[in-house]
């Protein structure tokens, strides 16, 4: 993950605000010597007290984790992802075809065609052509 150049604390910086907390500093103090608010020294506190083992010792806990959410309970399912990627290969048929066949609106189509790699039609390769100037003779291999 890149590391924005506006934050304030980078995992360094976050290890030494939990360090700061651990040895006596109270959190607003902390936070006023790291200029960041009282709760960003409370989520770093938090976050290292649930830290597993294998967490504190390679410093896991310090880092920036994911936004993408854990589950996507709207998301269709598998099945329904074979449905819709099969009629596409059998019909050829667009995004809108097919939601009026599955039921689906054709936004949730297009997103299920698009993640499965089959939106869009492969391109026919295209026959090379070899031109030649007007009244040049074709070069002989010799």
């Amino acid at each position: 993950m890149s590391m924005e150049a506006s934050w304030r604390l980078g995992p360094g910086a976050r290890r030494r605000i939990v360090e700061a907390v651990k040895a006596g500093v109270t959190q607003k103090r902390a936070a006023a010597r790291f200029c960041v608010s009282p709760a960003t020294v409370k989520l770093w506190v938090a976050r290292e007290r649930q830290a597993t083992a294998v967490e504190l010792e390679s410093g896991a806990w310090a880092q920036d984790r994911s936004s993408r959410p854990k589950n996507s309970p709207g998301m269709i399912s598998e099945a329904e992802h074979d449905r819709i990627c099969e009629m596409r290969e059998h019909t050829g048929w667009g995004p809108r075809l097919i939601a009026s066949h599955v039921g689906r609106p054709h936004s949730t189509v297009h997103a299920a065609l698009r993640r499965r790699g089959c939106s869009r039609k492969p391109k026919v390769p295209r026959r090379q052509e070899v031109r030649t100037l007007l009244g040049a003779r074709p070069q002989r291999d010799r």
